[in-house]
Formats: C-alpha cells, sequence, structure tokens
C-alpha cells in the first residue's frame, strides 16, 4: 500500500525502535478459541491476538491507529484527538 519508500521506512525507521513480540503455540490456540467464541463479533483474529499480548506482557500502550483498540480499552499511542474520536 505504502510501496518501495514506505518499506525502506518500515525496514529503516520503524522496526529498529519497536519491539516484536513473539507468540507462542499455546497463546495462538487459546486465541483461535476465543475468537471462534466470539464470532460474528468483527473484531479481526489478529486485533485478539493483539489484546492477548498486551495482557500477557501487560504493556501500557500500543502503537495502533484501529479503532477496536480503543472500544476494548488498550491505551493507543498516538492518543486520540476530538476530531479521531
Amino acid at each position: 500500500r505504502f510501496g518501495v519508500d514506505g518499506a525502506i521506512a518500515l525496514l529503516d525507521d520503524i522496526l529498529p525502535v519497536v519491539a516484536i513480540l513473539p507468540v507462542d503455540p499455546e497463546l495462538h490456540l487459546r486465541v483461535q478459541r476465543r475468537y471462534r467464541q466470539t464470532l460474528p463479533s468483527g473484531v479481526s483474529f489478529v486485533d485478539r491476538l493483539s489484546f492477548a499480548v498486551i495482557e500477557r506482557d501487560a504493556l501500557d500502550a500500543v502503537l495502533a491507529t484501529d479503532a477496536d483498540f480503543r472500544a476494548a480499552g488498550v491505551p493507543v499511542l498516538p492518543p486520540a484527538t476530538e476530531s479521531s474520536t
């Protein structure tokens, strides 16, 4: 979506300063079960997996623009502005 320049910016500027957290098979299976139980909620599997990692690692905030994170009560960066709520 962002082309070659976006890919290079991701590799060179963003990934070096963010933590990529692993997901073990047990957590992945647990989230699969939770996801199936909540269908058709509209919340994606990836979001549910992210919520589980946030909870597991007791993260204070996450970098996200997805409204599902705010709806789930996850503190996100950048913070919401009046025009984005």
